[in-house]
């Protein structure tokens, strides 16, 4: 486990081991993980399609509400919301007639080298005294 979702992590670095300072169980961890990259996909997929949804705004703000709180360590429920995002982006980017864009694969990003590991994630901001990421959604991603 490698979790830095939250205020309360270890040393003001990161959660280690089995669970978190917080009670999450790694499991968890890792689907809010995944729940980000899949969120990552479907911004990008509305970038690619050149058009957004509500749907998808909606899925955006519900899906960074799972993983900044510390009130919901239900993996059934953060699963559930990452394949909603992922049917979604399917959906927009069929409509637009284009393919969606590959989920980021946030596990590649926590297991690099720490001095690389912030650059990877494009058009991000950095706060490493609250310990967290928020991506852009107002810029293309290729910039």
């Amino acid at each position: 486990m490698f979790c830095f979702q939250c205020e309360q992590t270890a040393a003001c670095t990161a959660c280690t081991g089995a669970a978190g300072v917080c009670g999450k169980p790694f499991d968890v961890a890792f689907a809010q993980d995944e729940l980000t990259g899949a969120l990552v996909g479907l911004s990008r997929t509305e970038l690619a399609a050149g058009k957004r949804s509500n749907r998808a705004d909606q899925l955006i703000v519900d899906g960074l509400f799972t993983c900044i709180t510390n009130v919901n360590f239900d993996k059934g429920a953060v699963d559930a919301i990452t394949a909603q995002v992922r049917d979604e982006k399917n959906r927009l980017a069929a409509e637009a007639g284009v393919e969606p864009v590959e989920d980021l694969p946030l596990g590649g990003v926590w297991s690099d080298n720490e001095d690389i590991r912030v650059p990877q994630v494009p058009h991000s901001v950095w706060y490493p005294w609250y310990g967290c990421i928020c991506l852009s959604r107002s810029r293309s991603w290729q910039d």
